[in-house]
């Protein structure tokens, strides 16, 4: 979760300011202050989907995914689960591959990072 989380904001944050973050929560100014549903509220509108650049990526099915990974997140966050279910991690697993084609230098600029 913390890899998807961090990839998803690199990804937003190279193209969303202080503007396109306060359409969607007038009292946050970075994409890195905002949550999952704010995510969602972010990239539900086509002409900020289209700000993104991610043209081979269906916006709705984007979304839903999003959606769905939140739902997950919150799961573990607030009600402790145990242990997640395949289907659970099958959707993290593909979801932080599409985000890796995105991010690709994550890797490189983390360990940098935490050095």
């Amino acid at each position: 979760m913390g890899e998807i989380e961090r990839r998803l904001r690199r990804c937003l944050g190279r193209v969303y300011g202080e503007a396109d973050v306060q359409k969607v929560h007038k009292k946050k100014i970075s994409v890195d202050e905002m949550m999952f549903g704010e995510y969602i509220r972010l990239l539900d509108n086509e002409e900020r989907w289209d700000k993104l650049g991610w043209p081979l990526v269906d916006r709705s099915h984007f979304i839903g995914l999003l959606g769905r990974v939140k739902d997950v997140r919150n799961t573990v966050m607030h009600f402790n689960a145990p242990s997640l279910k395949a289907e659970q991690l099958a959707l993290l697993d593909s979801f932080v591959s599409m985000l890796r084609l995105y991010d690709p230098d994550y890797g490189a600029t983390s360990m940098g990072q935490a050095m």
